[in-house]
């Protein structure tokens, strides 16, 4: 794609934002604005939005910068859901690490020739028991 194919698609993607997505719907009376205050060691920010075209005013009242994401959870799915997923993947990143070293320093010490005789094994013990 050359650069000006990339402005036009650019502009183009612009224009139809900007003409259809930020118009509040037909009837749709005005809602309130929420607040979103950052702190050096905290966020204050409601803890639900209500569906709907909404205005959030984001102050930053501590020394650093602060940013802020909205996020739409899942129905039936909790904010400490997602940290247990979090936990998980760590633990098991860390875990599956630990299991690569080991079996890597295992094979520069030893032979594959255990596991090797192993599968054989088991590949015909499933021929027999499958009847093939």
């Amino acid at each position: 794609m050359t650069l000006r194919a990339g402005i036009q698609v650019l502009t183009a993607a612009s224009l139809s934002l900007a003409s259809v997505g930020c118009r509040p719907q037909a009837g749709e009376k005005d809602r309130a604005s929420f607040h979103i205050t950052a702190t050096d060691a905290a966020f204050e920010a409601p803890d639900n939005v209500p569906a709907g075209l909404r205005h959030i005013l984001f102050e930053n009242h501590g020394t650093e910068i602060h940013e802020s994401m909205l996020v739409k959870l899942a129905p039936g799915v909790s904010s400490e859901d997602y940290v247990a997923l979090g936990i998980g993947l760590l633990v098991s990143f860390l875990v599956a690490w630990v299991v690569i070293a080991a079996f890597l320093t295992f094979v520069k010490r030893h032979t594959l020739r255990p596991f090797a005789y192993y599968r054989i094994a088991m590949g015909l013990l499933v021929l027999y028991l499958f009847g093939f």
